[in-house]
Order: structure tokens, then C-alpha cells, then sequence
């Protein structure tokens, strides 16, 4: 029986990044939307990102836009996420939430959003 590794969102967008774009014809970029840090009176503050609930991954193949969410093994979307997930969906638009490069793999393929990349 083998461990269980414990992966971190951000290594695993990491990941999942490097292994689009090992692959012909696509094109995926990580989404920053972090806040923005203000100092007041030498007090650190975080102004909120404009757009809140962006993917982390967008990612183009085909004429085909993909959202990808990535999460931990544990983490869940915030109601943020879920409507953006909403809005992107109704547009005709894929939209995954992924833990791994399996995920990935397996929902494109499910989907038949690409036969094999």
C-alpha cells in the first residue's frame, strides 16, 4: 500500500501547468488574483482582487477556452468560484475542478474536450 502525498494547490498548478505545456497546441497560463497589499500608517493591509472566483488555470486548445479550479485534497470552492464556474458553463465553456495531473488528464478526456494530448 502506498502513502498518500500530500500535494499543495500551488505546487500542484505548478505541475499541471508544466504538463500543458508539454503538449502541441496549447496554450494555458496560471491566473494570479491575489490581493493587492496596501500600507497604511506602516499597517499591511490586502485590498481584494477586482474579479473574485477566477480559476487559477485558463487554458486554450482548439478554439476551446478550459477553466481549470485547482484544489488540495481537502479544499472546496468558495461561492465565488462556484459562480464564476456558473457563468463560464452557461457561455459554453468547460470548466474542472482538478487536485492532479490525473485529474486533468482524465476530465479533458472524458469529455472528450481532446482525444489525447
Amino acid at each position: 500500500m502506498q502513502a498518500k502525498v500530500k500535494v499543495s494547490e500551488s505546487n500542484a498548478q505548478k505541475a499541471i501547468i508544466q504538463w500543458l505545456g508539454c503538449h502541441r497546441g496549447v496554450f494555458a497560463f496560471r491566473v494570479n488574483n491575489m490581493g493587492v497589499p496596501l500600507w497604511t500608517n506602516g499597517e499591511k493591509r490586502f485590498r481584494h482582487a477586482p474579479d473574485l472566483g477566477l480559476p487559477d488555470i485558463i487554458c486554450c486548445y482548439q478554439g476551446r477556452m478550459i477553466c481549470l479550479e485547482v484544489k488540495s485534497s481537502t479544499g472546496k470552492q468558495s461561492k465565488h468560484q462556484l459562480e464564476f464556474q456558473r457563468k463560464v458553463e452557461w457561455a459554453g465553456c468547460e470548466y474542472y475542478v482538478v487536485r492532479s495531473i490525473e485529474d486533468v488528464d482524465q476530465a479533458l478526456k472524458a469529455k472528450k474536450v481532446v482525444e489525447k494530448i
